[in-house]
């Protein structure tokens, strides 16, 4: 609305107007194309039609149309080609595209290579291909053959037995979400029939696995079937799931061979659990270039008793066990070893490593079962977790002499059974505590921080002239010197130190005045000398009188 003035005559004026337009951009999802418009975005006139087709592309098929932005009134959002108006503002419409899944229903025989074993019928195989395997219970898949599928889908609480119709390879080249799902109660195992079967389950660049229920590897006779990925961390064991390399297994699980690979493809989270009962060690190559990633809080468990042996050199492990009855086993290598928990559960285990062995968590063996730490010359072990630690169980545990043994842990260190120390013992940060156990240590005892709390035991040889005995309570660092002449027998001195006043230091003469809240315990066990002095440590805190 405006005015209009003439001032030199007749006059005309004209109102000029427009079509009102938005523009419609046009998307399609993974799997599928848009025919029409040609280009995107488009623009279009107010409140008139605009046709959109879409197309599926091999292996997926249409869902619906969708409005992600804007606003637009599609015709008819459940078929392929439609119209799409706008009347308020510029607007996205989206083609929505899902894989085609075959679902294994087994209703003709046990192959996989059978059409009607599929719902839909799986009459061309195609790289496109998403299997699923979700009826619940037991199912035994034969003659799986090399091909190419896109995923491989499990759910429901169903067990999937495959078994390979030679030597063969199953590809897996990703789409959306996981490519290979095991989830919690479900199960994907490999069983090679024959010594001429064994499969190889490989996940291309891109493609994930989570397998949150389990896994076996085995077979009628030996025979190595593989888990397979091209990138890092494209595995993972859940908390819950297990691994197991089963009877006749043989090789490396996880790599092409023991020297070829991903490094840190597979990963076990805290929780999961990968049980060796055939086969070689679940890493492949050795070093940074390992296969396989124990996170804290996974379990490895060696359970071969015969002709087998875990792998300990250069490798590192969150918790592992041995459960190998009857296992005579003596393992060697010159590189480290790192682990959290170690626990005996059954079978004796000489760990002859020259390399250090770093122990973060517990030690346990159990009643029956054998720990020794043996080294072919000398190696050291450290107790250097980040929280307490503790060494415990009644089976046999030692220590050689060539393998040194040194305390780093401020949090300390628990000894729940008696342990012997001929080596060097080096006391680098914490506090050992004994309760009614006894450390002994007939090496040499070097200490930067930390002490013994509880029973501490040296020996005494012909001749020695001196003994320290780095000794305190849970907090104070209390030592005593010990001074000899005329050792003539050698046996063992018991030390320790208690807070809180002699039970017979009512009786003993001294001066009141004078006394500590803190007294000394030393036992001798078979040693004959002319004469000792001591010399005891205390700290301000232990003084009652002045």
């Amino acid at each position: 609305s405006t005015t209009a003035t003439l001032t030199t005559g007749d006059g005309e004026v004209k109102a000029n107007f427009a079509v009102t337009t938005y523009q419609l951009t046009v998307n399609a999802s993974t799997g599928g194309t848009i025919t029409a418009p040609l280009s995107s975005p488009v623009t279009v006139n107010y409140g008139v039609p605009e046709t959109i087709t879409a197309s599926a592309s091999v292996g997926y098929h249409f869902v619906n149309w969708t409005n992600p932005v804007g606003t637009a009134v599609i015709a008819n959002a459940n078929i392929l080609s439609t119209t799409a108006t706008l009347s308020v503002d510029n607007a996205t419409v989206q083609a929505n595209f899902e894989a085609d899944i075959y679902v294994w229903t087994g209703v003709t025989d046990n192959s996989w290579a059978t059409a009607t074993n599929w719902n839909p019928n799986r009459t061309s195989p195609a790289v496109t291909d998403v299997l699923a395997f979700n009826a619940g219970g037991s199912v035994t898949v034969t003659g799986v053959p090399t091909q190419t599928i896109r995923q491989l889908l499990l759910s429901n609480n169903t067990a999937v037995e495959l078994r390979p119709g030679g030597i063969v390879r199953l590809t897996l080249n990703g789409g959306a979400g996981t490519d290979l799902s095991v989830p919690a109660g479900s199960a994907l195992n490999v069983y090679s029939p024959t010594a001429s079967d064994s499969l190889i389950i490989s996940l291309a660049t891109g493609t994930t696995g989570v397998i949150g229920g389990s896994m076996t590897f085995s077979g009628a006779v030996i025979k190595g079937n593989k888990l397979i990925a091209a990138d890092a961390s494209a595995i993972t064991f859940q908390n819950g799931s297990t691994f197991t390399a089963g009877a006749n297994f043989f090789g490396n699980a996880f790599s092409v061979s023991s020297s070829v690979g991903t490094a840190g493809s597979v990963i076990f989270q805290s929780g999961s659990t990968y049980i060796q009962s055939g086969g070689s060690n679940p890493f492949g190559p050795s070093g940074a270039s390992a296969i396989t990633v124990f996170q804290t809080g996974s379990l490895y468990k060696f359970t071969i008793s015969t002709g087998g042996l875990p792998s300990y050199s250069g490798r590192t492990y969150s918790n592992i066990e041995i459960d190998a009855p009857g296992a005579v086993m003596s393992s060697t290598g010159a590189s480290a070893l790192t682990f959290d928990n170690f626990t005996m559960t059954n079978g004796t285990q000489n760990l002859n490593l020259t390399g250090t062995i770093n122990a973060k968590g517990n030690i346990s063996v159990a009643s029956g079962a054998t720990l020794t730490f043996t080294p072919a010359s000398s190696s050291s072990v450290i107790f250097n977790g980040t929280s307490a630690q503790s060494v415990g169980g009644t089976g046999t545990f030692t220590f050689a002499t060539g393998a040194s043994v040194t305390v780093n842990n401020a949090n300390g260190l628990t000894i729940n059974r008696d342990v012997t120390i001929p080596g060097t013992l080096n006391l680098t940060s914490g506090v050992i505590t004994t309760g009614s156990n006894i450390l002994s240590a007939n090496g040499t005892v070097n200490r930067t921080s930390g002490h013994v709390f509880g029973k501490f035991q040296k020996s005494v040889a012909i001749s020695a002239t001196t003994k320290a005995f780095e000794v305190g309570d849970a907090t104070n660092y209390t030592p005593i010197a010990l001074s000899f002449t005329g050792v003539s027998v050698g046996g063992n001195l018991l030390a320790s130190t208690t807070v809180g006043l002699h039970p017979q230091i009512a009786t003993s003469g001294i001066n009141n005045a004078k006394i500590l809240n803190r007294y000394y315990t030393l036992t001798n066990s078979g040693i004959t000398l002319t004469s000792y002095d001591a010399t005891f440590t205390f700290v301000s805190g232990d003084v009652l009188g002045g």
